[in-house]
């Protein structure tokens, strides 16, 4: 998955995340969930579909508990920059 070393080294660099990067972020583990899906259904064996079957549902959590923690952190990154921003605003209010 080239497209997340990409990402993740973006988002490193940033100190605060964007709703695009998060939206990114959903986009690639959507897409990884709909390719593995795909492979399971061209399996020819059935033993080995059945398994795989078996445990998409658990890597569809994996998945989607990663891009949540990564809101998470998007969340607090943000809310440490809001009041930054909101005593820009009230400093720019002041001055006028």
């Amino acid at each position: 998955m080239k497209g997340g070393v990409k990402l993740s080294r973006k988002l490193k660099k940033k100190s605060a995340f964007r709703v695009q990067d998060l939206w990114e972020i959903e986009k690639m583990a959507l897409y990884a969930i709909a390719r593995t899906e795909k492979y399971i259904e061209a399996e020819p064996n059935p033993r080995l579909r059945s398994m795989a079957k078996g445990s998409i549902e658990h890597y569809k959590e994996i998945i989607m508990k990663c891009y949540w923690q990564q809101g998470k952190k998007a969340a607090d990154s943000w809310n440490k920059y809001l009041p930054d921003l909101n005593s820009q605003d009230r400093e720019r209010n002041d001055e006028k």
